[in-house]
C-alpha cells in the first residue's frame, strides 16, 4: 500500500504534463504517426488510387491535402465525365499530362485544378466526344499571346 501511495504523485504529474498544451506532443506537431491520419479539414491520400485524391496530392505537393481540394477536383471530374467519353482515371491522366506538357513546352505552370476548371468551362453541356480533344485544344491554346 505504501508503494502505491508513493507512485500517486508521479502518475499525477505525468498525466498533467500530457494534458498541458505543447506537452506530450510528437515531433510532427501533435499529429498521430499512424498512416491515414490528418488534421481536421485535411485527408491523408498517400497510396490512394482515387483520381481526385491523386490530383490533389500533386497540386498540394504532398500526401496530406485539403478535403475541399479533393471535393472540387471530384466535382470537376464528374462534370467532365458527363460531357465527354472517358473514365475519371483517364481524365486525371490527361490532366497531369497536360500540366507536364505546358510546363515543359511552354514554361506555363498550371495546377491540375486550374486545368480541369478551364477545360470544363471551355466545354459545353451539349458537347460530347473524345476528352483527349478538349485537352489537346487546351494545350495548343494556353500560353499563346
Amino acid at each position: 500500500m505504501q508503494v502505491v501511495r508513493s507512485l500517486w504523485p508521479l502518475l499525477l504529474v505525468s498525466a498533467t504534463l500530457t494534458l498541458l498544451p505543447g506537452c506530450g506532443e510528437s515531433s510532427d506537431g501533435g499529429r498521430d504517426a499512424q498512416p491515414g491520419s490528418a488534421p481536421p479539414g485535411q485527408v491523408d491520400v498517400e497510396g490512394s488510387d482515387v483520381p481526385e485524391e491523386q490530383l490533389a496530392s500533386i497540386d498540394e505537393e504532398g500526401p496530406v491535402v485539403e478535403k475541399r481540394t479533393v471535393r472540387r477536383l471530384a466535382f470537376l471530374l464528374d462534370r467532365l465525365e458527363q460531357r465527354c467519353e472517358g473514365r475519371r482515371s483517364r481524365l486525371a491522366d490527361f490532366t497531369v499530362n497536360t500540366q507536364q506538357q505546358l510546363d515543359k513546352q511552354k514554361g506555363v505552370e498550371r495546377s491540375n485544378r486550374e486545368i480541369l476548371e478551364d477545360v470544363v468551362e471551355a466545354s459545353t453541356a451539349e458537347a460530347t466526344g473524345r476528352c483527349i480533344d478538349l485537352f489537346t485544344l487546351y494545350l495548343a491554346t494556353t500560353g499563346e499571346p
